[in-house]
């Protein structure tokens, strides 16, 4: 989607999880199986040759859902993605930018 891009800069900031915390109904697990997270992006894109201005800006947040796996990868990193919600709060520049120049279709 982005071969015909100059250039994309994505910054995420402000990573946080949160993890089930313990109760007196819901005693502490050694291992959660579920963890929730949101952190915030900054997009930049560039086409040089698109009509108008030649960047498109946004930023937002994401939500995240995260489930424990019983396998782990080569990391030995046992959590896996299973949900991922993007809520763009502002966007900037020009829309064709994101225009492939080939299909002259848009993601947006």
């Amino acid at each position: 989607m982005l071969d015909f891009l100059d250039g994309a800069h994505h910054a995420f900031t402000t990573v946080l999880v949160d993890l089930p915390q313990p109760s007196a109904a819901s005693p502490i697990e050694k291992f959660p199986r579920e963890a929730t997270g949101t952190c915030n992006y900054l997009i930049t894109l560039k086409r040089a040759n698109a009509m108008g201005d030649p960047l498109l800006q946004s930023g937002g947040y994401y939500n995240f859902k995260f489930i424990r796996s019983s396998l782990e990868d080569k990391t030995g990193n046992p959590w896996r993605l299973a949900f991922f919600k993007e809520n763009t709060t502002y966007a900037r520049g020009n829309t064709d930018v994101v225009k492939n120049p080939t299909t002259n279709s848009s993601w947006l």
